[in-house]
């Protein structure tokens, strides 16, 4: 089956091509929303397996489900800031189908202990980490979407029903937990995945830690 990655950027292209590099093996097709470019970098013209689109950056990291409700396969979320192994792919469509794929997969998730929640960065929380070790695959409220995979016989949304910009893991819990589909964090060691230390604190975490109102009352409008 068709094995499709979708990628949304904001301006660091440097970084963009080393993470394409990392999976560009593993996809047979690859879907970039280059959100407020000005043009499509050279690098990516004339790729049969590429196709760039240039955003407004309304919704951010949102855009990385720009074609879902016209995609048939794998459909794979990842980030510019990470580095995926050769075997990614395989691992998640593995563990994906021994789930009888019934789940959205992912290799980072945040469980909130209690609802409402009086903040989505500080109130008490378990967090499975991407760049960590993760011992078992656990069930969570909201997945990564840098390193999430799902088929589109499970789930499908239309991205316009995105709001807010760079919240899209709460977005997801939201569209998922109201379909009554689970997410599921899988089990990985800490270097699995690598990580672009060089773009330093340009983070979406770095960007609201410190203001998370709208994520916070997203976060509060879902029942689980």
């Amino acid at each position: 089956m068709k094995k499709i990655f979708n990628i949304a950027t904001y301006k660091r292209d440097e970084f963009l091509f080393k993470t394409i590099d990392s999976i560009y093996n593993q996809a047979d097709e690859i879907n970039i929303a280059l959100n407020s470019h000005i043009e499509i970098p050279t690098k990516l013209h004339n790729d049969s397996k590429i196709n760039c689109f240039i955003t407004d950056n309304s919704i951010g990291d949102g855009f990385k489900f720009h074609r879902l409700n016209e995609s048939d396969g794998y459909y794979f979320t990842i980030d510019d800031d990470l580095i995926y192994p050769p075997d990614y792919s395989q691992y998640l469509i593995d563990k994906y189908n021994f789930y009888k794929r019934q789940y959205v997969v992912t290799l980072h998730g945040r469980t909130f202990f209690q609802y409402p929640i009086e903040s989505y960065y500080r109130s008490a929380h378990h967090n499975n980490r991407c760049l960590g070790t993760v011992p078992n695959d656990v069930f969570v409220h909201f997945g990564g979407t840098g390193v999430m995979m799902f088929h589109t016989d499970l789930f499908k949304f239309d991205y316009r029903e995105i709001k807010y910009a760079n919240m899209a893991d709460i977005w997801i819990g939201k569209f998922a937990n109201e379909r009554g589909i689970r997410i599921i964090c899988l089990a990985h060691n800490q270097g699995y995945l690598g990580y672009q230390s060089e773009i330093g604190n340009q983070t979406i975490f770095d960007k609201f830690k410190h203001d998370d109102k709208i994520q916070t009352m997203l976060t509060n409008s879902i029942i689980f």
